[in-house]
Order: structure tokens, then sequence, then C-alpha cells
């Protein structure tokens, strides 16, 4: 899974991921926030519990959140 991931990071994506005052902000480039965007569109289309992880070593700015993408099948609040 992870490395039909890797293939949607766009050349130059910078994506990061923090918190702060107990608000979590992410943000990126134009190019980072298209390779989310890809990265959201694909696991919309795969099953339930499908996941991507996404650190400070495996395509986040350093210093970031760990983050995980979870395609579930949460009801609507």
């Amino acid at each position: 899974m992870s490395n039909e991931f890797e293939q949607l990071w766009e050349d130059g994506a910078t994506i990061d991921f923090r918190e702060d005052n107990e608000v979590f902000i992410l943000q990126g480039n134009a190019a980072g926030l298209r390779t989310l965007s890809r990265m959201l569109i694909d696991l919309s289309q795969r099953p339930h519990g499908v996941h991507q992880h996404l650190e400070d070593f495996s395509g986040l700015n350093l210093g970031s959140l760990p983050l995980i993408l979870v395609h579930s099948d949460i009801a609507q609040i």
C-alpha cells in the first residue's frame, strides 16, 4: 500500500501537520495540497479499513505530528 501512495507525491510537495493551542493545523504548499487531495481521493476508492500513515520520515515536513488517513464507514453526526 505505501508504495502506491508514494507514487502520488508530487515533486516539491510539502505538508505540515501540527497542533497549536489544542487546534490541529494541516498546511502545505500547492503541490502538497494537490498530493494530499490525490491521496484522499485514492483512499476513498479503496475498501473500508484501508489506511495510510504519514510521518515526518515518510513525506511530512520534519517535526510534523504523525497523521493516519483512514477510509471508514463512520455515521454522519
